[in-house]
């Protein structure tokens, strides 16, 4: 599913509102989101509804340190947009490539959910 802007634009706003401030369609704007990502095409569909209620959308600037080695991890990152150094290799979108590195070069955008 391609995003369109105003679809893009919906599912920020719904990810950067306080889970408890949620209503049924900012979670089901999240839930139709993340239902077509290849990367949590195995969940079931109670685990991606409940990831629904605690994801949040983050930004980082380029060199923001997400995490370091042997930290005990507490969340885990879906990258959106831009790109992602880990252990010295480069991990890139699509999106990022299908940009030709335009406006995101510089700038993460991350999916973030706690673990539980």
């Amino acid at each position: 599913m391609k995003m369109t802007g105003a679809m893009e634009t919906s599912f920020k706003l719904a990810l950067k509102k306080p889970p408890s401030l949620r209503t049924a369609e900012d979670l089901h704007t999240i839930y139709s989101h993340l239902y077509h990502m290849d990367v949590l095409s195995h969940l079931r569909e109670h685990q991606l509804r409940s990831m629904c209620t605690s994801a949040r959308y983050e930004r980082h600037e380029a060199n923001h340190v997400l995490f370091y080695p042997d930290s005990i991890a507490t969340c885990w990152y879906i990258l959106l947009s831009g790109s992602v150094f880990v252990k010295e290799h480069m991990y890139l979108t699509s999106a990022a490539l299908a940009n030709n590195w335009g406006a995101d070069e510089a700038v993460n955008a991350s999916l973030w959910s706690r673990q539980k």
